[in-house]
């Protein structure tokens, strides 16, 4: 990957740090590295992935939304170097590439807004402010299925895997406001069913926001939080 896509100027003494231990791309052969680093990738890797495990861990514990670009973030900029963030972010599945928080913001939640986790054996509702996110461009909600290496898009009977502000039949509350259905059944508003796995397994919700407006970048938006429909 380091090959494929080079890594800016700017992390050049992270680069070095890294060529130290043997992260270089295909010119780094584990064989050749000296034994003290080689012992201490084989002692200390484990832990590695068992740091990550709580890691991911505590966030699927989060109670609803988590804001992967809040204000301040440096994600998808090239002053981002918590590269620790970064491992885990990938190594425990729930990272992504992103953008800057001012072309794109994100949220994921494993939680509806009791705690209780996102199974689709029971429906749920995402109540959304008129309008839905607050856009320039456009947002969307896609539900992703958890399996035992990560969260992958589920097959669904109406083959849609998000809904967005463009979504063919969505509709509105007399107020704009948009309940989108989350469950594996059709409702009896389909233009608003995102449907949930026909396992009944659990799923996670990721939000979009692309070119997000003042409500957003300011902070002052929350996405809501799911709801048992009852």
């Amino acid at each position: 990957m380091l090959t494929l896509d080079p890594p800016p100027a700017a992390d050049a003494t992270a680069l070095e740090k890294f060529r130290i231990v043997g992260i270089c791309g295909a010119a780094c052969d584990f064989a050749r590295l000296p034994d003290a680093i080689q012992n201490a990738w084989r002692t200390q890797f484990p832990q590695l992935g068992s740091y990550m495990k709580q890691y991911a861990a505590q966030t699927a514990a989060a109670k609803s939304w988590i804001d992967y670009n809040p204000p301040g973030s440096l994600l998808g900029t090239t002053d981002q170097h918590d590269y620790a963030r970064r491992a885990l972010a990938l190594g425990s599945g729930t990272g992504m590439l992103g953008l800057r928080r001012d072309e794109a913001n994100y949220w994921i939640t494993f939680t509806d807004g009791a705690g209780a986790p996102l199974t689709a054996n029971k429906p749920n509702t995402l109540h959304l402010p008129p309008g839905g996110i607050p856009s320039k461009a456009f947002w969307s909600i896609s539900l992703y299925e958890v399996q035992d290496r990560g969260q992958f898009l589920t097959p669904t009977p109406i083959n849609r895997y998000q809904i967005a502000g463009n979504t063919p039949g969505l509709t509105t509350n007399p107020d704009g406001s948009i309940d989108i259905r989350i469950q594996p059944t059709a409702p009896t508003t389909p233009g608003n069913w995102l449907p949930s796995p026909a396992t009944g397994g659990p799923f996670i919700l990721f939000a979009r926001s692309y070119i997000p407006d003042s409500p957003v970048l300011s902070g002052t938006f929350t996405m809501p939080a799911a709801t048992a429909a009852g």
